[in-house]
């Protein structure tokens, strides 16, 4: 079939996933570079295809609400990740926080 954003967007986010799950659990420097040309595939991925996706979806009235919206919660998540990873890790050690990654994806 052909290749839908969707699709991309689930590969991104499954590789995310295994790339995350696998630091939980190797959380040394040879996963980080096991994984690193994982996780490059994966956020190029995620990064380029939800815009691309919700552009299709909404109105064309609406698409640069849409946009903000998408643009507002990508920069919230920003915030939040860095300071949520760092108390992960202080309080259950270094792995935690690509196991909470891995869980959400």
């Amino acid at each position: 079939g052909a290749v839908t954003d969707r699709g991309l967007v689930l590969a991104g986010a499954g590789l995310f996933a295994a790339a995350s799950g696998t630091l939980a659990a190797y959380p040394s420097a040879g996963g980080v570079v096991a994984v690193v040309p994982v996780f490059a595939v994966a956020l190029s991925l995620l990064r380029s295809c939800p815009p691309s996706f919700l552009s299709k979806q909404a109105p064309p009235w609406m698409q640069g609400e849409a946009m903000g919206y998408l643009d507002g919660a990508s920069s919230l998540c920003r915030i939040v990740a860095p300071v949520a990873a760092g108390a992960a890790a202080d309080r259950w050690g270094v792995g935690a926080p690509f196991a909470m990654c891995s869980a959400l994806c």
